[in-house]
C-alpha cells in the first residue's frame, strides 16, 4: 500500500512511506540495525520502549488486522485449510498483493487468481478456490 497522502509535505510523505514499508515486513524491525536508527528519528519511544519496538507494535497490528478482515470475508477457505495453513495462505497472499488502499473491503480483490497458482494441498486443491470465488460473491453482494 502506498501510503504517501496527496498533498502531503515531503517530510510526512516519508515517514509515510517508511512506515507502510516495515509495517508489511513478517521479521521485528527492533533488532535490525539498519532500521533502528530511521524509527528513532520518527518515533520517540518512552521509557518501556525503544521507538523500533514501538513501530514493531503497530508492525503486528498491521498483519492481525489483515488476516482478520479476511477471516471474516472468507470463513469457508478458514474451515477447509485450517488455522495454520491459513495463515500461511494469508501470509503469502499479503506478501504477494500487500493492500493497495485503506479500505479492507478490497483486501482480497487477487485472491481467486493468487489461489489458482497457490500450492494447496493436492487433495484439496479445487475446494479452496472454489471457496474463495463462492465468499467472494457474497463481499461483492454485500457492497
Amino acid at each position: 500500500m502506498t501510503a504517501t497522502s496527496p498533498g502531503a509535505p515531503r517530510e510526512l510523505a516519508e515517514i509515510e512511506d517508511f512506515l507502510a514499508g516495515v509495517f508489511q515486513r513478517f521479521v521485528p524491525v527492533a533488532g535490525d540495525a539498519s532500521l533502528e536508527p530511521a524509527c528513532a528519528r520518527i518515533v520517540s519511544g518512552n521509557e518501556r520502549l525503544r521507538p523500533a519496538e514501538q513501530v514493531d507494535i503497530y508492525r503486528h497490528q498491521f498483519w492481525l488486522r489483515h488476516r482478520d478482515s479476511l477471516l471474516e470475508d472468507y470463513p469457508a477457505l478458514h474451515h477447509i485449510l485450517g488455522d495454520d495453513d491459513f495463515d500461511a495462505f494469508a501470509k503469502a497472499y499479503l506478501a504477494a498483493h500487500p493492500p493497495k488502499t485503506p479500505s479492507l473491503r478490497d483486501l482480497g480483490a487477487d485472491l481467486v487468481r493468487f489461489a489458482e497458482a497457490y500450492a494447496f494441498d493436492p487433495a484439496l486443491r479445487e475446494l479452496p478456490v472454489d471457496a474463495i470465488r463462492y465468499e467472494l460473491a457474497f463481499v461483492d453482494a454485500f457492497d
